[in-house]
């Protein structure tokens, strides 16, 4: 199984496959033909028990990821729709919520590139799963026009909105910048925090898929070609549950701890994943 799941067998047997590229068959008489290097019946024994061993940890890994990143979204939920309540480091209560538009929290500023104090190498993009990231580093290459003197001007912790729908968020994804400053094109909108918000309250209420949509979906306009019709200003006009500033800097530091906990068990399943495919490159040539 292991021998013939490594990436030269699977070229050989492409190479002797018949059909069509969507449906394609091996016959046994072709494939008997594939030779392969076999050690003893004891050593294969070994190397079937030890990449079985490596296999049961990536497994668990995998398993542990998925829990901890279902976790965090169950606690959210719950965070958000108040159900969970954190208190002050004294042990008191926290004020009540407030109910307040966005644009009490925020202000969209239009700083653009012109004295180009940010290159091509500073465009930034914004993804789902992994918020603001640098696109070249990102996609492998920039995507950006002849000229970005237009561009948006990204300073970390600003919040950008992007109105490109995605599976998931049919009417766009809000991420706060906290990777670095960069540039944006026109097709984003961004947002500076105003006193009394942590821009990491923003970017964790905006994870949820229920609260973006639930928030943008009475204010987009789709176009006949499905794109969104949204001024920037009027982006922010609607109100969300906001805690006062020091419960939200209580919510921001306990989901950065769950984060960490699921980059560090991501990193560990990356390095175990990285670990077999180098040792199959190795055990098999």
């Amino acid at each position: 199984n292991y021998r013939l799941n490594t990436y030269d067998c699977i070229k050989s047997l492409r190479r002797i496959a018949t059909g069509t590229t969507s449906v394609a068959a091996i016959y046994s008489r072709d494939l008997f033909k594939i030779p392969i290097s076999l050690p003893s019946d004891e050593e294969q024994q070994k190397i079937a028990a030890f990449l079985t061993a490596v296999d049961t940890k990536i497994e668990q890994l995998t398993q542990k990821e998925a829990l901890l990143k279902q976790y965090k979204k169950g606690v959210m939920q719950k965070i958000f729709s108040q159900e969970i309540r954190f208190k002050a480091d004294d042990g008191s209560e926290f004020e009540s919520w407030s109910y307040l538009k966005l644009s009490d929290l925020m202000y969209e500023h239009k700083e653009r590139n012109i004295d180009d104090r940010f290159t091509k190498q500073d465009v930034l993009s914004v993804s789902g799963e992994y918020g603001v990231v640098n696109q070249i580093e990102f996609q492998g290459r920039s995507f950006a026009g002849e000229s970005i003197s237009n561009y948006h001007v990204v300073e970390l912790n600003d919040i950008v909105y992007t109105k490109s729908p995605l599976k998931a968020n049919p009417y766009g994804i809000v991420k706060t910048n906290l990777y670095k400053a960069g540039v944006v094109s026109t097709l984003y909108a961004v947002y500076r925090p105003k006193r009394g918000l942590n821009p990491s309250y923003i970017n964790y209420y905006f994870q949820l898929d229920d609260n973006v949509n639930r928030y943008f979906r009475p204010l987009v306009h789709k176009g006949a070609k499905n794109d969104m019709k949204i001024n920037n200003g009027y982006a922010i006009s609607d109100p969300i549950w906001t805690p006062p500033f020091a419960e939200q800097n209580k919510i921001v530091e306990y989901l950065d701890v769950l984060d960490r906990k699921i980059n560090q068990c991501t990193a560990q399943l990356d390095a175990a994943k990285t670990f077999k495919k180098g040792l199959l490159q190795q055990m098999f040539v």
